[in-house]
């Protein structure tokens, strides 16, 4: 099996997704996400290797700035995405943490993002272990990248915190990769920017509408979703 991870985050809010394939799936999500580009390439004329990414697609940003007062054609674009990913039948898994409730109540918390990392990779592990089978982790690039494969690793050895420890015995990785390189991560990016809006962002009411219908097209392989609440 492959994860490929991203996050998508607020102030008070920090979610991690997962998007969990076997070997076929992933070749499966390529050829439709590469089918999804090829058609914004020949409608947008966006490069041939653009980057899917939410924040940018939907706020008309970066590569594209194409999308902008088209919100209705950004949304269009958003769905074949996401409709990719429900195609291969990958298993799409979601952890938040409450950013606020975190701080308030740790003297030392961990950072959002290890503690959501920690959550989904407990959840895939468990996922993993079910089928009898391990799990290749492949995230995006973030900063402290070290810092978060060593703590993994002292995982393996003795164990996650909490009430559901785990030695992620079925976990291998994370690699942490450019994003633009790996259009599984870029899946991932899709699926926590659009579940996370759904989740938490009060925006206009066409803003709230598209991403509704968005996280619905998705619902069909999402799994596990959660925001922990410390």
């Amino acid at each position: 099996m492959r994860l490929f991870i991203d996050e998508s985050y607020g102030t008070d809010d920090y979610y991690v997704a997962g998007v969990l394939v076997t070997e076929a799936q992933y070749r499966t999500l390529v050829d439709g996400l590469e089918e999804v580009r090829q058609h914004a390439r020949q409608k947008f004329g966006v490069g041939p290797e653009v980057e899917f990414h939410g924040h940018q697609i939907m706020q008309a940003q970066g590569e594209w700035t194409c999308m902008s007062s088209q919100l209705h054609e950004a949304v269009a674009l958003y769905r074949n995405v996401l409709r990719a990913i429900v195609g291969s039948k990958a298993t799409v898994l979601l952890e938040g943490v409450d950013v606020r409730r975190l701080n308030a109540s740790y003297r030392y918390p961990d950072s959002p993002y290890e503690v959501t990392l920690r959550h989904l990779l407990e959840r895939a592990d468990s996922w993993c272990a079910s089928w009898g089978v391990t799990c290749q982790v492949t995230a995006d690039l973030i900063d402290r990248q070290q810092d978060f494969a060593e703590a993994i690793a002292g995982y393996t050895r003795v164990g996650t915190p909490g009430f559901r420890p785990s030695r992620l015995e079925r976990i291998l990785g994370p690699e942490w990769v450019d994003s633009r390189t790996e259009p599984g991560v870029q899946a991932a990016d899709m699926v926590a920017y659009i579940l996370r809006r759904h989740e938490e962002v009060q925006g206009s009411p066409k803003a709230q509408r598209a991403a509704r219908s968005l996280s619905h097209v998705l619902s069909p392989v999402v799994r596990h979703q959660r925001k922990w609440i410390p």
